[in-house]
This record gives C-alpha cells, sequence and structure tokens, in this order.
C-alpha cells in the first residue's frame, strides 16, 4: 500500500524493479568511481610532490585531435613533453599528455617531478583549474555516494520489497550480516577492477586509461613513451603488457599502427612491423582495413611490412593492385608482384 492508501500494481514495480535497480547501481558506481578518482589523484599529487624532483622538461610536439559533441567540432591539444634524468644524461625521456592543454605550444618550458626510483613515471606540473576539477570531483563523488548509499534500502522499500542485504534494526550501514553483504556486494568488484589494473597497466594513470574506449592506439605511444625497449625485442614491457590484455590488446594494437601509419612515424612503424614479424609477440594488424592508407605511404614501408609475411586477404589484394595501377606506380607494382600479388593471381 501507499501512504495514501492506493494500491500500486504489483506487475508494473515487478517490471520496472530492475532497470530501476541498474540504473541505482550504474550511478552508484559513477559517483563512487569519481570519489575514486579524486582521491587517486590527490594522493598521487601529494606523493609528487613529497617524493619527487623538479627538473624543467620542453614541449617536442602537440597533438591535436578533433572531438564532435554537441553540434560543434572542438580542437584538443595534447602536448609531448621531452625531459631528461639525471638532468645532465643525454638520454631523453618522455611524457605523452593525456591532458588537453591549450596553453602550451611547442618549444615551452614545462616543470616536470620526477621519481628517481623511476624516472620513467615523471607527471607534469598541472594547471590551477586541474587541481580544482579533482577536488570538486573528490567532495561531489563523497557527497552523492553518501546520499545514494544512505537510500540503497529505501530503494527497495518503494518498490514493494525487502532488500537481501538489508540491516537488522539498531544496525549502521557496514555492521551486522547485512553490512557484511554490502561492502561484499561493492567491494569486490572494486578490488577485482584494482588488481586487473595494476596487473596490465600499472604505468598509466586512470585518466590516460580512458583512451581504451576512444583511442585505444594512443595508449601504444603512451605506452612506448615508458622507457625504451629492450635490446632482445622491439617492444618494451609497458608496450607488450597492453598488448596482452585478453579482447584489447588486438584493438590497441591495430588502432596503434594506424595512427603510426597515419602520421607516417617512421621509428614507431619500423618497431611495429618488427613485432608483426617476431613469433613471440601477439601483435595483429587488419589488412582489410589499410590498403587505401598503406598504399599512400612510401613504398619502403608497403615492402617493409610485406617481408613479414603477412597475410594479405584476397579483397584487400585487389584493392592494392588498383590504387598501385591508378597512381602509376612502377616501384609499388614491383613490390606487390615480389610478394606474390599479381594481377593473375588476384580473382575479380
Amino acid at each position: 500500500m501507499r501512504i495514501d492508501g492506493t494500491a500500486r500494481p504489483k506487475w508494473l514495480l515487478r517490471a520496472l524493479y530492475w532497470p530501476a535497480k541498474l540504473g541505482q547501481f550504474s550511478a552508484l558506481l559513477l559517483v563512487l568511481s569519481a570519489f575514486a578518482y579524486g582521491v587517486y589523484e590527490s594522493a598521487a599529487t601529494a606523493y609528487y610532490l613529497l617524493r619527487a624532483e623538479p627538473v624543467v622538461g620542453r614541449v617536442s610536439s602537440v597533438e591535436s585531435l578533433g572531438r564532435v559533441g554537441g553540434g560543434y567540432r572542438e580542437e584538443l591539444h595534447f602536448p609531448t613533453i621531452e625531459y631528461h634524468w639525471p638532468a645532465t644524461s643525454p638520454d631523453s625521456r618522455w611524457i605523452v599528455g593525456a591532458v588537453p592543454r591549450d596553453d602550451l605550444r611547442t618549444g615551452d618550458r614545462v616543470q616536470v617531478w620526477v621519481l628517481p626510483g623511476a624516472p620513467d613515471m615523471a607527471r607534469q606540473e598541472m594547471p590551477l583549474w586541474w587541481h580544482l576539477a579533482v577536488f570538486i570531483l573528490l567532495l561531489a563523488g563523497f557527497f552523492a555516494g553518501r546520499q545514494l548509499i544512505g537510500r540503497w534500502y529505501a530503494f527497495d522499500a518503494a518498490f514493494g520489497r525487502v532488500s537481501p542485504i538489508r540491516p537488522r534494526r539498531g544496525d549502521g550501514m557496514f555492521q551486522g550480516p547485512a553490512g557484511r553483504r554490502f561492502v561484499v556486494f561493492c567491494g569486490l568488484p572494486a578490488l577485482l577492477s584494482v588488481a586487473l589494473y595494476l596487473y596490465f597497466v600499472p604505468y598509466l594513470m586512470p585518466n590516460e586509461f580512458a583512451y581504451f574506449f576512444d583511442r585505444p592506439g594512443r595508449l601504444l605511444h603512451i605506452a612506448g613513451a615508458r622507457g625504451g625497449p629492450p635490446a632482445s625485442g622491439p617492444l618494451n614491457r609497458h608496450e607488450r603488457r597492453l598488448l596482452a590484455i585478453p579482447g584489447l590488446g588486438d584493438a590497441v594494437a591495430r588502432d596503434g599502427f594506424d595512427r603510426a601509419l597515419r602520421r607516417i612515424d617512421h621509428a614507431a612503424l619500423e618497431r611495429y612491423i618488427a613485432a608483426i614479424a617476431d613469433p613471440e609477440i601477439a601483435f595483429e594488424v587488419d589488412m582489410t582495413r589499410l590498403p587505401a592508407l598503406l598504399m599512400a605511404r612510401p613504398t619502403a614501408i608497403l615492402e617493409r611490412l610485406l617481408d613479414t609475411g603477412i597475410e594479405v586477404p584476397e579483397a584487400a589484394r585487389r584493392e592494392m593492385l588498383e590504387i598501385a595501377e591508378r597512381q602509376h606506380s612502377e616501384a609499388k607494382l614491383r613490390v606487390l608482384a615480389a610478394h606474390g600479388i599479381r594481377p593473375e593471381t588476384a580473382t575479380r
């Protein structure tokens, strides 16, 4: 019965309960994520201020990425900062910016905080608006989470249900058997997420990890800046760990190779092509979407990629031949023929 004495239709409550519950849980997850990120950034900033050493870095390049939303296009500028550690060392290290900075241009000097024991894990000095945003996330996540948790059981009561984690009379939110079940219900997924994060991408900050859902290839670029490749292989341990993530590693490899090909990043392409040829590295490239882009690049890149023995689907073979013929490129036709891609072998 409702407070005014009228009855609720039970079929309607049953139909709406689980969609509404999913919305409640999603809202709780969102605000707790905001709170956790605020705690992480605040703790990381304090840790670097206490333990890191400042050095002066230089903006070596600025990448402009377009984002369309709300009916308008926005240009975001991500700087790559070069620094040296120790400051007198000739070896360069890089911070690939994961936070857009419209105030930085190529050649600008930026203060960088470097951990002496882990010089690849450096942070650029962030502007005031960034610290204010983190503080707002921290407060908003805390108070919104407090309100949602406080009304968790009242939500079930509104649908005429008794929550299986409802506390006994006199128990607090996290006391008694119900409190323990609530902690398990919310805590285990959080602990599992943290464990997976620390195992696969401990070198990535949470805001960088978000590129998985937008531009996964940029993550490979960030991982490559966290220390040079070992002498035994073309990729460093961070890149290898990133490619080993089940279900996501393939997307990172494909998008990362596309990104390097579009930017004609010869250094990255050389390492990625060597990784394709290495049987110990699972570096997958989707040749069905590459022909047009690949044929617009220098012949040496095409030849180097085909030398790895990569499998080229029949549709891609036809497209590459057609493009080479339109370009009247004898050099590319010779490279294709040398790797078994000829007009007579490509079925029409």
